[in-house]
């Protein structure tokens, strides 16, 4: 890992620095269902300060799907200007290299919308599809339990079939739970021999994406905001963009623990070390 990051007590310490701000959604933005606390009013003073604020998240859903449900979990679609998603990596691929496929879709409910609009037909079950695509994790699965997941798993690689992962986490937050993700599953399903395809974060092309939006602003003046080292951090470094490590999302739990500030910073270091990934700075949270 690089050098040792810098622990700050807000954004504004370093807003001077960066013209184009990435952030991560869940873990940073909201827990899934709720803003963190001072979230609202960083995002309202980086506008004042004429950033450009794009979401880069790992879902499954379009950007655009995604941003025009924030309101679900207290934020403006306004209070940002752009989302790119691992959902949009993985449909432009199936357009492109895999048209007219028949899916067998892995997600909740209305979620597949998207696939058909992408020119894919839905498959009902895995013996007639020509892949497997996992974008979420259907709304009656408790994200716990493996078993409903088994027999098309079982199906799928009896048959050689590739799953296309639309978002790799392996897990997230709900509320003050931490769940499992498609990327848990798709890792399951590579172990045992199968072919996957992940899309999103730490992978370049949604970071391509995500800059592209505002060419004229070089990777150095970029900042990605994430939760995740092994996706938020590490995809900004393969980019040459500088990260910050927000504590309060996926890690919150594994930091409770500390009994002061230095020994909350030192197990956070720690973290960040076994992780392999460098971060510029560190966040108790998304805070001006």
């Amino acid at each position: 890992m690089t050098a040792t990051p810098r622990f700050l007590t807000g954004l504004r310490e370093i807003a001077a620095d960066y013209d184009h701000i990435l952030l991560d959604q869940w873990g940073v933005l909201h827990n899934g269902e709720v803003p963190y606390e001072g979230v609202p009013e960083a995002l309202a003073a980086l506008r004042r300060a004429g950033k450009r604020l794009t979401v880069i998240t790992n879902s499954g859903r379009p950007g655009a799907q995604n941003r025009s449900r924030l309101p679900q979990f207290g934020l403006r679609p306004e209070q940002v200007d752009a989302m790119v998603s691992s959902g949009d990596v993985a449909l432009d691929w199936l357009r492109r290299e895999a048209p007219q496929s028949r899916c067998f879709a892995v997600c909740s409910g209305s979620d597949a919308a998207p696939l058909a609009e992408a020119g894919q037909s839905l498959a009902e079950r895995v013996e007639e599809a020509d892949l497997i695509y996992i974008s979420g994790m259907p709304a009656e699965s408790d994200r716990l339990d493996m078993a409903p997941f088994e027999p098309w798993i079982e199906a799928g690689l009896a048959r050689g079939l590739t799953l296309v992962c639309a978002n790799p986490d392996h897990r997230g937050p709900q509320g003050d739970r931490i769940l499992l993700s498609p990327g848990t599953i798709a890792a399951i399903y590579e172990e045992r021999g199968g072919r996957v395809l992940s899309f999103g974060k730490p992978g370049p092309e949604i970071f391509r994406r995500a800059m592209a939006l505002h060419p004229e602003i070089e990777p150095a003046r970029c900042l990605m905001i994430g939760d995740m080292p092994e996706t938020d951090l590490a995809g900004a470094a393969a980019s040459g963009i500088d990260g910050a490590w927000v504590l309060g999302g996926i890690h919150a739990g594994d930091l409770e623990g500390a009994a002061d500030k230095a020994a909350r910073q030192a197990l956070a270091l720690a973290i960040l070390e076994r992780a392999g990934t460098p971060a510029a700075w560190v966040l108790a949270t998304l805070r001006w």
